[in-house]
This record gives C-alpha cells, sequence and structure tokens, in this order.
C-alpha cells in the first residue's frame, strides 16, 4: 500500500514539473554558433545555401591540400566528400542541406586536425562570400610538397626526467596503493 502511494506522489510530481526533453516550448529554441565549432576532432559551420556551394567545398579542400576528392550522396541527401592529406591522412566533409542554410562538418585523420580544419573552413567562408579572403596556409605558399607530420605524440613534449624531477630530487616514491 506504501508502494503504490509514493508511487503516485512522484508521478504526480513529475507530471506537475515537466519533462525537459519535449522541445522548446517554453524555452529558448537552441541554435548553432555563427562561426565555426570544433567538437571532438570534427568542425562544423553553417553557411548559406547555394549552387556553388560543393564547388566551394572541393575548392577549399585543395586550397589546404586535400587531394583525391570523391563526392557520394546518401538517400536523405547528405553529400560526403572524401580525400586524402599531404601526409596520406583521411578527410571527409559532409553537407547537410536544410533550407536555406547547409551544414558543412569536416574531420582530418583518426584523432581530427583542428588547425587544417579551421584553415579549410575558412577558406570555404571566403569563397562563399561570409568572410573576408583569407591568406592560403605557408605550407602551399612555399611550394612544400610534403608538409610535417603529425603524430600522436609530441617530440618537443617534456621528458620525464625533467617533468618529475623535484620528485626524484625529494626520493619520493610512487605509493603502491
Amino acid at each position: 500500500m506504501r508502494r503504490t502511494w509514493t508511487a503516485r506522489v512522484i508521478l504526480a510530481a513529475s507530471m506537475i514539473a515537466g519533462c525537459s526533453t519535449t522541445g522548446p516550448f517554453g524555452r529558448e529554441k537552441l541554435s548553432l554558433p555563427v562561426g565555426p565549432s570544433y567538437v571532438g576532432g570534427r568542425g562544423m559551420q553553417m553557411f548559406p545555401t547555394s549552387p556553388n556551394l560543393i564547388i566551394n567545398v572541393k575548392d577549399a579542400m585543395s586550397d589546404v591540400g586535400i587531394h583525391s576528392i570523391i563526392q557520394n550522396e546518401d538517400p536523405s541527401g547528405l553529400v560526403i566528400l572524401e580525400g586524402k592529406t599531404a601526409d596520406d591522412r583521411k578527410a571527409r566533409v559532409t553537407i547537410q542541406t536544410s533550407g536555406t542554410n547547409s551544414t558543412v562538418s569536416a574531420k582530418v585523420g583518426w584523432m581530427g586536425d583542428e588547425p587544417l580544419t579551421r584553415a579549410m573552413l575558412d577558406r570555404l567562408g571566403s569563397r562563399q562570400g561570409t568572410m573576408p579572403p583569407q591568406p592560403l596556409p605557408e605550407d602551399a605558399e612555399a611550394g612544400e610538397s610534403k608538409p610535417k607530420s603529425q603524430g600522436l605524440l609530441s617530440r618537443d613534449a617534456v621528458p620525464d626526467a625533467v617533468m618529475l624531477r623535484d620528485q626524484l630530487e625529494n626520493g619520493m616514491r610512487p605509493s603502491p596503493f
């Protein structure tokens, strides 16, 4: 008897409070940021839909050194552009059009490459006319055929002997627990 009464009280309280997953009723409508956003290795930005958008995306990809671009389209209308960077990493750009805006999403490599993705989105913005003209990356101007490899671990990182010097000098040992 007591369990049913408690369950009824909880049910009534949740009905009165409402559910926050029902939609934007009485709340501000969510919107994407105006500029590029970079989350989880993927860069995203909204652009006005235009007939030249796909051509401009391909040109922006070429500007930052992405080559061998292959275009695919799935049944829902999502355009997928895949290519390779100069250091043989996979680059994938998707274009999703909804009404007057298109969302361009890009990811370079397995972990993502924020500087290259931002450069590509900036070049696309200048080609679409939503941003001032952007200069080409320095590597492309210098004519370098092979950019520096960006591995998972940096060779410029502080060595462990320097990082843990204070612990070693004080005779501290790691605890077994």
